[in-house]
C-alpha cells in the first residue's frame, strides 16, 4: 500500500488533534486522531475514506463479520484458523512391553483476531477496549528436544477509545514487509560457475501490506432497536430474505371473508334460503 493511512496520522503528538482526508480525497473533511487511531464521527467521512483508499491504493475487503454483545461482555472474532501445538510426549515404559506414545497437543488461534470488550453509560457513549491481533505460522519449525513446534509471526495493537453510538473507530498501522527472491534460467546453464550469471534472471521483491479495522459500535437499547438491526443483517444474507417474508406474511391480518350464499339478497325467480333450525318462525309465516 504506497500511502495507507499515514496522512491520518501526521499530527500524532497532538492529542486532540484533528486530522485531514486532503492527502487522499482533496477536501477539507476532518478525522481526529490519538496514536495509530482514529475516530470517523460522520458516515459520508467513512465512505470518502473507503473510496479515497480504493482509488489510490489495491485495496481488498477481507471480511466484514457482525457480532452482538453484552454491555461489559467480551466479543470476540476470529477470521483463521487453529493450529495444533504438539506441547509434550510420554510413554509408560515397562520391563519387555511396548506401550504406545501419548501425545499431549494444544490448540492455537492465528489469522485476524479481534477482541472488543464494550461498556456503554446513559448518554450513549460506548467505551471500546479493542485488542487487535493478526499471526501467521512461518515456514518452518523449531525444534524442542524430539518434537518439532511451528514457529508464529505475530502483530498485535491494543487500546481503549471512546466513541458515539454510530461512530466509527479505524485501526492502522499494522504493516507487514515480506521479501522475496526469484531465480530463473536455463536449467543447468544457470548453475555453471562464474559463466551461469549470464543464463539466469534474479529477482527481489518487497511487498508492503497494511491491514486498516474498521469498527462500528450500535447500541440497542430495546427490543424494537434489536429487531431492527436483525432484519437489517437479514436483508443482506439471500436464504434469511424469503424466511422473513414468509414470516411477515404469518403476522399480517386477515382479510375479512367474503359474504356467503346464505348471506347474499336472493334474486328475482331464485329460492329462498333455508331456514336454520334454531331459528324459529313467527305464527303465520309461510
Amino acid at each position: 500500500m504506497p500511502m495507507g493511512t499515514d496522512p491520518l496520522f501526521r499530527n500524532r503528538g497532538n492529542p486532540r488533534g484533528t486530522h485531514s482526508l486532503g492527502g487522499l480525497i482533496g477536501t477539507a473533511q476532518r478525522i481526529p486522531s490519538t496514536g495509530a487511531f482514529a475516530v470517523i464521527s460522520d458516515r459520508n467521512n467513512f465512505n470518502i475514506f473507503i473510496n479515497a483508499l480504493q482509488s489510490r491504493t489495491n485495496v481488498k475487503m477481507l471480511s466484514t463479520p457482525h457480532i452482538v454483545a453484552a454491555d461489559n461482555r467480551e466479543a470476540h472474532i476470529l477470521v483463521g484458523q487453529s493450529i495444533p501445538i504438539l506441547t509434550s510426549s510420554s510413554a509408560n515404559l515397562a520391563a519387555g512391553v511396548n506401550t504406545a506414545i501419548v501425545n499431549s497437543v494444544q490448540y492455537r488461534d492465528t489469522g485476524k483476531i479481534l477482541t472488543i470488550l464494550p461498556q456503554v453509560n446513559s448518554k450513549g457513549l460506548v467505551n471500546l477496549q479493542i485488542r487487535q491481533e493478526v499471526s501467521a505460522v512461518l515456514a518452518g519449525a523449531t525444534a524442542f528436544g524430539n518434537t518439532n513446534s511451528p514457529a508464529f509471526s505475530t502483530r498485535e495493537a491494543e487500546t481503549t477509545v471512546v466513541v458515539q453510538d454510530g461512530d466509527s473507530v479505524l485501526i492502522g498501522g499494522i504493516i507487514d514487509d515480506t521479501l522475496t527472491h526469484t531465480r530463473s534460467g536455463i536449467p543447468f546453464l544457470m548453475d555453471i560457475p562464474v559463466f551461469g550469471r549470464f543464463f539466469r534472471t534474479e529477482t527481489d521483491n518487497t511487498d508492503r501490506v497494511e491491514l486498516i479495522v474498521l469498527i462500528t459500535p450500535y447500541v440497542i437499547r430495546n427490543r424494537d432497536e434489536a429487531r431492527d438491526v436483525t432484519e437489517d443483517f437479514s436483508d443482506r444474507i439471500e436464504g434469511f430474505k424469503r424466511l422473513r417474508e414468509a414470516m411477515r406474511a404469518k403476522r399480517r391480518p386477515h382479510a375479512p371473508a367474503a359474504a356467503g350464499a346464505a348471506d347474499a339478497e336472493p334474486g328475482p325467480g331464485s329460492a329462498p334460503p333455508p331456514r336454520r333450525p334454531d331459528v324459529v318462525a313467527p305464527e303465520g309465516a309461510p
